[in-house]
């Protein structure tokens, strides 16, 4: 018999694990860049971000104080993400073999050459395989933060920032984490249109559990469920908001 230990190990090198993990943006109803310096998502965390993942998405806080943010200046921040695998065979009257295995070993830069407007953005990945490159692009914010434009080697925005290369809609057009391109890419930040249908959604199933409560109690229970996501959605959003207006 064949007893195998599998210890996966995320260990953090400055900043928490920063593996994209686009699941939970969709279930808190924010966007990838609420959590991510990348406004596509992935990679280096920012303050939310950081905070976020070492309070609230482990099973079991471990306590050690203060949150690390990475925030050296407001011109700088460093990040890194570091995971590890170690496995253990045990089998009878044979000698025990052991294997530790770096899964990837990555470090981030923000460089916020005018904070708020220019910055340059670095991720090196470490290990397996040696030193390479991932992404090094500039990135400049117009209109309040609004619009943006990025340009040099980056990933490409295509779907949910899904971490699995393996899945059909990475395997098959070749866009995933590794087959990053030189570019230019431009996006536009549009939260108050998705706000204003949210509480146009909102109101509209509040209509309609007034209409359905009494003749049709299954379709109102519903009405309820997608007022109260909607509810979930914007509180969430708000209290992203406060937190960030809080640490500036």
């Amino acid at each position: 018999m064949i007893v195998r230990l599998a210890l996966l190990a995320a260990l953090v090198l400055v900043s928490s694990l920063a593996r994209a993990e686009p699941y939970l943006a969709v279930q808190q109803g924010l966007k990838c860049g609420a959590c991510h310096v990348n406004p596509t998502g992935g990679g280096m965390r920012n303050t939310f971000g950081e905070i976020w993942g070492q309070t609230q998405l482990p099973a079991k806080r471990i306590d050690t104080g203060d949150p690390w943010t990475g925030e050296i200046s407001r011109f700088l921040a460093i990040g890194g993400n570091f995971r590890a695998s170690a496995t253990a065979t045990d089998v009878p009257h044979e000698d025990r073999t052991n294997s530790f295995d770096t899964d990837e070993m990555r470090v981030y830069l923000d460089f916020r050459a005018i904070p708020d407007r220019l910055s340059v953005y670095v991720d090196q990945q470490l290990a397996p395989g040696g030193s390479e490159n991932r992404e090094a692009y500039g990135r400049l914010w117009f209109d309040n933060q609004r619009f943006y434009v990025k340009a040099g080697q980056m990933f490409l925005p295509y779907g949910l920032r899904l971490q699995d290369d393996t899945a059909f809609i990475r395997q098959v057009p070749g866009i995933n984490f590794t087959t990053p391109d030189h570019g230019v890419e431009a996006g536009l930040e549009l939260a108050n249109w998705e706000e204003r249908l949210l509480v146009w959604d909102y109101k509209l199933m509040q209509c309609w559990y007034a209409l359905t409560r009494t003749a049709a109690p299954q379709q109102a229970r519903a009405a309820l469920g997608e007022m109260a996501a909607v509810l979930g959605i914007l509180a969430g959003r708000i209290g992203h908001r406060a937190g960030v207006q809080g640490q500036a």
